[in-house]
């Protein structure tokens, strides 16, 4: 049996930040939490689209759906692992 996969929210956190230019927040840290869903996470501005697909879990889903400046934040499955 493989183990869950885990909660890679920083991963995100810490991408928009290099593509804003802007520090990482210092109280960042990793999530021990099972992933629960993989969210596709679209931000729009003037000269620059995102398009994510990041394993969250149930807690940090929900907080990225409440965030602004995303044209949408949409959960999908739940992840699985790779099988090989």
């Amino acid at each position: 049996m493989t183990a869950p996969l885990s909660c890679e929210y920083q991963l995100l956190v810490e991408l928009l930040a290099a593509i804003d230019h802007t520090d990482v927040p210092d109280e960042i840290a990793g999530c021990d939490e099972p992933a629960a869903f993989s969210t596709f996470v679209v931000r729009k501005r003037d000269g620059l689209d995102v398009e994510l697909f990041v394993r969250t879990c149930a807690g940090h889903d929900e907080q990225f759906h409440a965030l602004g400046g995303y044209a949408r934040s949409i959960r999908l499955r739940q992840p699985t692992p790779d099988p090989s």
